[in-house]
């Protein structure tokens, strides 16, 4: 599971892999293991015909550097992967939210901000608000405060998370700025050439997390994603990924019942004979050197 291409200092989820890192890892990949498009995956997977040293490659959310930087890398490479898509933050042409967040946040000039009626402290800023690596807890107290935002925006549907982040751009006095490394992919890119054994799937429509939800919204939020990214990429997606990872038995069933061929989520484990092509875990794969994704790999 990958999500962006790109380097970055501000990375507490642990999203960016750099180009160079990128490349070297699709080099190992290549040499050691066998590389499949999603969907061939898990219908060897369904089969109990998948090979041992079988694996497939994702990103998640729909980032641009995913076509602009990782798609001529794996057509280099000669590797498939799957593109997840969330067609609502697609359509919305800004950047991720929780991206925007952070800029919120770290940029905010004031000494206090006003959230759902709650009064917060601004901290002065500090030069380590900005260095947070993979994994590590928050070490500041504005990234606190941004873990705290974050918690309470997740669920929310786009139209009020757009509104909250307008109001504390208002409120932090925060020019507008575009920044293209956090945006994602653009309808026109999609539709582009070039993009090798790049395929699309489903990431919802959202990105809520879908047990948040009740299942009349659940449903619709699947349904509609598979009609919009038809209307995105050109062709009907056959693979869904749980945003966040966040799914049980009744959503997997949803995903079936929708036609999808198979769901991934977030679970860091390996595929084995007994896993279900609508629960098939990932390994988020970090910035790492191949040795280190080798060992990941074979459970260590």
């Amino acid at each position: 599971m990958y999500h962006r291409i790109a380097r970055e200092s501000f990375d507490p989820w642990g999203l960016a892999v750099s180009p160079e890192r990128f490349e070297q890892q699709l080099g190992w990949l290549s040499r050691h293991r066998i590389v499949l498009p999603l969907q061939q995956f898990a219908e060897l997977l369904t089969q109990r015909k998948l090979p041992r040293t079988a694996v497939a490659l994702t990103f998640d959310d729909g980032y641009s550097c995913s076509l602009r930087v990782a798609a001529p890398l794996l057509d280099r490479a000669g590797l498939p992967a799957t593109i997840f898509l969330s067609a609502q933050l697609i359509a919305r042409r800004r950047e991720f939210w929780w991206d925007e967040l952070v800029r919120m946040v770290l940029e905010f000039d004031g000494s206090e901000l006003v959230v759902d009626g709650r009064k917060h402290v601004i901290p002065s800023p500090s030069v380590e608000d900005r260095r947070w690596a993979a994994g590590d807890p928050p070490s500041t107290p504005r990234q606190h405060l941004y873990l705290q935002l974050w918690s309470a925006l997740r669920c929310r549907d786009v139209a009020e998370i757009d509104r909250m982040l307008d109001d504390l751009r208002e409120q932090g006095k925060i020019p507008s700025r575009d920044r293209n490394e956090y945006q994602p992919i653009k309808e026109s890119e999609i539709g582009s050439t070039g993009l090798g054994g790049v395929t699309f799937g489903s990431h919802a429509m959202s990105h809520r997390p879908l047990t948040s939800l009740d299942e009349r919204e659940r449903r619709r939020e699947i349904a509609e994603s598979i009609t919009s990214c038809a209307k995105l990429t050109g062709e009907t997606p056959k693979t869904f990924a749980y945003p966040f990872g966040d799914c049980d038995e009744e959503t997997a069933q949803m995903v079936r019942e929708a036609g999808l061929l198979c769901a991934c989520t977030t679970e860091p484990a390996l595929v084995v004979s007994r896993t279900s092509p609508f629960m098939i875990p990932r390994l988020q794969v970090g910035d790492w050197e191949p040795r280190r994704l080798a060992k990941a790999l074979r459970g260590q």
